[in-house]
């Protein structure tokens, strides 16, 4: 196929940067997109600009005014709506020939495999505990890497891959069914095994307060900017690329990446 028809007329821009195989590849890829918030919002609409030809996504949440401030499908017109309602107008808006399936969200084990069934890659950008470790599990038993990209504000960047350490390790629901597992242990596992894995611009520990750590496993709103959410979302979609097109170095857990951009500082651990 000529690369004219490769590329098309969305995609023009993109030649000298990706090759007419590496095109391809996100034409022809599916990626899981878990939670139309923040950064999954942002990580769906680029995935979809950059040309991913087949996306799932999946959220049970509705706008809020809240959203307003950093979330893609936040605006006043959209409040009250599903926001995998109003995600899947905007990308069916980008390219009308995308392949999207919208899903429900991720409950059970069930739900979780099916919102990654036949993905290539995975965005985790789901806000609650148990569900995003019901997709970690789904993810390694289906072989799909997932990427994680959070705004603390210092920025941290994941990729779990399914044959790499298991993110559940030393945690009390490692083995367990997650319903039977007290969420108030799995948020103080969270904080005391989870937390110190994040870093700072030099590779130190970021110290967010431990309390607001448990918050945060706990399911409460931390702050968040709308700038320093949009990087982590282009941060996750710029990695997912890179897993689909078999390109660049991945910042692979237990390490990751760790960018501050009040001190354009970055720590890399891949």
């Amino acid at each position: 196929m000529a690369d004219h028809a490769i590329f098309g007329p969305a995609w023009q821009r993109q030649r000298g940067l990706l090759s007419p195989r590496e095109q391809a590849a996100l034409a022809g890829a599916r990626v899981s997109v878990l939670g139309q918030g923040g950064v999954g919002g942002v990580a769906a609409e680029l995935l979809v600009r950059a040309g991913v030809g087949r996306v799932s996504i999946c959220d049970g949440d509705r706008f809020e005014a809240s959203n307003l401030n950093r979330q893609v499908g936040a605006t006043h017109d959209s409040l009250g709506r599903h926001k995998a309602e109003v995600m899947a107008e905007r990308l069916r808006g980008i390219n009308p020939e995308l392949d999207l399936r919208v899903l429900p969200p991720v409950s059970d084990r069930a739900s979780a495999e099916r919102a990654l069934a036949g993905a290539a890659a995975g965005v985790l950008a789901i806000d609650a505990l148990a569900p995003s470790l019901r997709a970690l599990r789904a993810a390694r038993r289906l072989q799909v890497p997932l990427v994680e990209a959070l705004a603390l504000p210092v920025i941290q960047v994941r990729v779990f891959q399914p044959h790499g350490p298991d993110p559940e390790e030393g945690w009390p629901s490692q083995g367990q069914d997650l319903d039977q597992v007290d969420p108030e242990r799995l948020a103080e596992a969270y904080t005391r095994l989870e937390a110190p894995r994040w870093r700072d611009g030099h590779g130190g520990a970021f110290t967010l307060e431990a309390r607001a750590a448990l918050a945060m496993a706990q399911g409460a709103a931390p702050p968040s900017l709308g700038p320093l959410v949009w990087m982590a979302g282009a941060l996750a979609a710029l990695e997912t690329m890179k897993l689909i097109i078999g390109r660049g170095r991945l910042a692979c857990y237990p390490g990751g990446a760790a960018l501050d951009p009040a001190a354009w500082r970055l720590h890399f651990d891949g």
